[in-house]
């Protein structure tokens, strides 16, 4: 959790150090992550964690901990960090990387991450670690110790670009401009099948595209199968009046569902099996799988419905 304060809190399973607080002992409830400086942005893969970081020299950096067997944390090592570590940004000739700060967003999937940076016409995403992805109807997989350079396909993807969204290696997701609105589209990895998968059940494109059928998109977060979006939606009774509501699809259901219990919501997370999220009020609500105490809630008990913290 990025709180007001730009401090960064951590629960749950802590195996390979993911609470970034230097042990692996597991913990249900928040524990302060020990970075640089202020936090900006904050991003979560299935044993790994990431920060964009204000450091005291006013310049920017990012720092990655927890598991790292597949070059996710971006240090040039495959050794997991109980602490945060900053992020190696060199060319595999060892040549700088230069990253534009402030970022528009960053976005961790399984064992990899991605960040957006660029303008809204020519975006570019920079991605480390173990990565999936389709072209010309044919899968990949990457693995990258350093920042690596992808351009957004402009012909399947026409708009402004505000927002990329990773989720544990089989979707990607970003959220674009059309007609000042905000609407999804959705490419993935296939070999798992499109059932019960983030995009849902859709008809694709050669690159495995799709438009999410939610207009007005304010953010989108995806899970393992799963996705959600805040959007906004027309307030009854008040012409040209909007709020947000927050919708959610995917483990076998195409069809986004309102989760009604969070009222207004601002922020929203998704991790492999558990969903948090922040409402107008700044009060955070979770659900979901707990076994390690990851919903904050004080004790191991699951939850499909969201509880207020």
């Amino acid at each position: 959790a990025l709180t007001a304060a730009e401090e960064v809190f951590c629960w749950g399973y802590n195996y390979y150090g993911q609470l970034g607080n230097g042990t692996t002992d597991h913990s249900p409830r928040p524990i302060k992550v020990s970075l640089l400086g202020p936090a900006k942005l904050i991003s979560t893969g299935t044993h790994h964690s990431c920060a964009v970081v204000k450091k005291p020299d006013n310049t920017s950096t990012i720092q990655c901990w927890g598991r790292n067997n597949n070059y996710q944390l971006g240090n040039g090592t495959t050794t997991d960090q109980l602490l945060p570590s900053e992020l190696l940004a060199k060319s595999e000739s060892n040549t700088p990387i230069v990253i534009n700060y402030p970022l528009k967003s960053i976005s961790s999937g399984g064992d990899y991450n991605c960040i957006l940076d660029g303008t809204n016409l020519t975006p570019r995403a920079l991605c480390w670690g173990k990565f999936y992805y389709i072209i010309n109807n044919t899968p990949d997989t990457r693995i990258k110790y350093i920042p690596t350079t992808f351009t957004l396909n402009s012909q399947s993807f026409s708009g402004y670009f505000t927002q990329l969204v990773t989720n544990g290696s089989i979707n990607y997701g970003v959220s674009t401009t059309r007609d000042k609105l905000q609407s999804g589209v959705c490419w993935h990895y296939t070999s798992f099948g499109d059932e019960g998968s983030g995009c849902g059940y859709m008809n694709y494109d050669v690159n495995g595209v799709f438009t999410v059928g939610i207009s007005r998109i304010q953010k989108i977060s995806l899970g393992v199968k799963r996705a959600c979006a805040i959007y906004e939606k027309p307030v009854v009774g008040q012409l040209n009046t909007y709020s947000t509501a927050l919708d959610c699809w995917g483990n076998g259901d195409s069809v986004p569902k309102m989760v009604t219990e969070v009222k207004e919501p601002t922020d929203i997370a998704l991790a492999k099996d558990h969903t948090c999220a922040i409402d107008k009020n700044g009060s955070l609500w979770c659900w979901g799988e707990n076994s390690y105490g990851q919903l904050g809630t004080g004790d191991l008990a699951n939850s499909s419905q969201p509880i207020k913290l």
